[in-house]
């Protein structure tokens, strides 16, 4: 399972001064220099840990064939290779979910061999494209000390999903002379963006506008539909009155089909929700695009105790763009065309009433 480490990496951006030396104001320089410096940001990240192997369990870890023996001892993983290396032999690690390494591209691994090596990592994402157009490759020099190296896939991804990255895979020696010996592998890391402690030199404020989607201040409500008659929809004093018999365990859905809208911008929805008081009810909310592709990975939801009046809610799409049922795939969120809204999805059965208002979504102003 990926964890985060409780210590904190500094990036620190890098200063170059320009000096102009033909035909050159001073002046100009002068303030070419404290421009720059007041515009410098600290970005702060956190070091995200795939495997310390602390604990004997290596589950998710797999070997193309006999030649490679994975075996976990004294906090690090143990790879023996046999004659490794000219058929392209692998072994891997299946994340069992998906890892973002659009900001920060490089993976650091503490290795440790008392043979030198060359050892490829290749990156698969959820659709089973790799990283192997352009090969990353380190050279490990043989010692007994573990070494800090790191695999920078900056501009290495070709058509490979670096938002939604699944599985890491090795070579030793690819392609090139057999290998035999114990390679050791420690503290397998990525670093993402603190995005709760960026300080910069400048407040930035981002602006946004809200857009319509509904207000139901018409009775026509031809465009949402439901997936069996456990729902049935009206339209009523301005809002959609939504009655539930049994939703809930079958996965019962109601919703909304649009235009093919562009949710990259800024991937948030808005709503206003009025429930009985004290009833209580879970609602989730999935976006589907043009190939009827959902968000089904990480569910938007909000476990919701009515009081009576309409509350606003917001479901945060943000980094939610993959399914992963029926089968793995990535949402399209230039071409969103449908809202599809649960009751208790997958849970307990729910009857009764909810009202919906003042549905919008959200984009920043550019």
């Amino acid at each position: 399972m990926i964890f985060i480490k409780k210590n904190k990496k500094f990036l620190y951006s890098i200063l170059s001064s320009l000096f102009l030396i033909l035909s050159c104001d001073r002046n100009l320089t002068e303030f070419i220099g404290p421009s720059i410096l007041e515009n410098q940001e600290e970005i702060n990240y956190i070091e995200t840990v795939i495997d310390d192997f602390d604990d004997a369990n290596i589950e998710g870890w797999w070997t193309s064939n006999e030649l490679f023996q994975l075996q976990q001892i004294d906090s690090s993983l143990k790879i023996s290779g046999s004659n490794v290396g000219p058929n392209y032999e692998v072994f891997g690690l299946n994340l069992g979910e998906t890892i973002n390494l659009n900001e920060k591209p490089i993976i650091s691994i503490n290795i440790k061999s008392e043979n030198s090596l060359d050892i490829r990592l290749d990156l698969q994402d959820i659709n089973s494209n790799n990283t192997d157009s352009e090969p990353v490759i380190v050279s490990v020099i043989g010692s007994n000390n573990f070494e800090q190296f790191n695999f920078d896939f900056n501009g290495k991804f070709g058509n490979v999903n670096s938002q939604a990255i699944t599985s890491l895979i090795w070579f030793f020696n690819p392609g090139s002379n057999a290998f035999s010996g114990d390679v050791f592998f420690d503290d397998i890391t990525f670093q993402i963006i603190d995005t709760t402690t960026v300080d910069t030199t400048e407040e930035v404020i981002t602006q946004y506008s809200e857009i319509l989607i509904d207000n139901f201040n018409d009775i026509d409500i031809s465009d949402w539909f439901t997936s069996n008659s456990s729902f049935q929809l009206q339209q009523i004093d301005s809002s959609l009155k939504i009655i539930a018999n049994n939703v809930g365990p079958n996965w019962d859905v109601f919703g909304l089909n649009f235009q093919p809208t562009d949710f990259s911008n800024l991937p948030i929805v808005k709503v206003e929700l009025k429930i009985e008081d004290g009833v209580s009810v879970n609602i989730r909310m999935d976006l589907k695009d043009v190939n009827d592709n959902a968000t089904n990975t990480t569910p938007v939801f909000h476990q919701i105790t009515g009081n009576g009046e309409f509350n606003e809610y917001e479901f945060d799409f943000s980094n939610k763009f993959i399914q992963t049922w029926p089968e793995n795939a990535i949402v399209d969120q230039n071409n969103i065309s449908s809202f599809a809204i649960f009751l208790n999805g997958g849970g307990p059965s729910f009857s009764g009433v909810v009202y919906i208002d003042n549905l919008l979504r959200l984009t920043t102003n550019e």
